[in-house]
């Protein structure tokens, strides 16, 4: 795993294609606590829901989810969430075409989890390629909800605040939640498909 220093990512020239695709860029404290409290408030006003989908027939998650339009987010959010993913692009040399899909903010309650998955495949996910996730609680406010990858066991996200991105394709989870409120960010970037 890689990281980087400091509370936002720094803003010096980044090596070209210095990540294999299984790698997993983790970036500590790229937003602040109360950054963190400002995007949760965020779901306020918006339309939520469970997000339910099936995988072989098996409920998955059911946290709830609100879609955040990024014409609609804070410029500075947006500017953030936009420099963390060129940087994290430049280092895989991915070929991308759209940076950043809308944000989906995730409320994990008691119980809900995501089992293994991958967040491209069929439909609107077919042309995802990176996945960048945000965890907007406090490690001590929850218990379970962990961030793993198949490759990697274990948890991703070691602090409010912490950015995690990786290819859409690596196979991860998040384990059920044991007790408190786990909010977290994703979203994506996209490009022409795989091949």
């Amino acid at each position: 795993m890689h990281e980087a220093s400091g509370r936002r990512p720094a803003k010096t020239a980044v090596r070209c294609h210095d990540l294999a695709v299984t790698d997993v860029i983790h970036i500590p404290r790229a937003f602040s606590r109360s950054e963190c409290a400002e995007i949760i408030s965020l779901r306020e006003g918006l339309d939520c829901h469970g997000d339910r989908f099936l995988n072989y027939g098996e409920i998955r998650g059911a946290s709830e989810v609100c879609w955040l339009e990024q014409d609609k987010a804070p410029r500075w959010l947006r500017q953030r969430l936009l420099e963390l993913m060129r940087n994290a692009i430049k280092r895989f040399d991915f070929d991308i075409s759209d940076p950043l899909e809308n944000f989906k903010l995730i409320k994990y309650r008691r119980g809900n989890r995501v089992q293994w998955h991958v967040d491209c495949g069929g439909g609107e996910t077919d042309t995802r390629k990176m996945t960048l996730t945000v965890l907007l609680s406090p490690p001590d406010s929850f218990e379970g909800g962990d961030l793993t990858l198949a490759t990697q066991h274990s948890e991703l996200h070691r602090d409010i605040g912490d950015v995690v991105i990786f290819p859409a394709f690596l196979v991860h989870k998040v384990s059920a939640v044991k007790r408190g409120v786990r909010h977290a960010l994703v979203t994506w970037a996209h490009g022409p498909r795989f091949r």
